[in-house]
């Protein structure tokens, strides 16, 4: 889906795996290469141990919006 923000606005993205194992790794792409860990963009990534068998894992991405963002895409795998 679309989301429109102004700049200078922080915007939050979640991600959600539910029933993996191994446990998921969620990586972040804008408009295709990957936003590494250490960039000016957050990322935080919790997951648990479900049914004693199975793990749900949730990644949250957020940044500060600019003008440089027009038309991005922001996507998770």
């Amino acid at each position: 889906s679309s989301v429109s923000v102004k700049s200078g606005t922080r915007v939050v993205f979640s991600c959600r795996s539910p029933n993996s194992n191994p446990q998921t790794f969620i990586t972040w792409f804008k408009d295709g290469y990957p936003i590494l860990v250490n960039s000016e963009e957050e990322q935080n990534l919790t997951s648990q141990f479900i049914n004693n068998k199975e793990y749900e894992t949730t990644s949250y991405m957020s940044f500060i919006a600019t003008s440089s963002d027009h038309l991005k895409e922001i996507r998770c795998d």
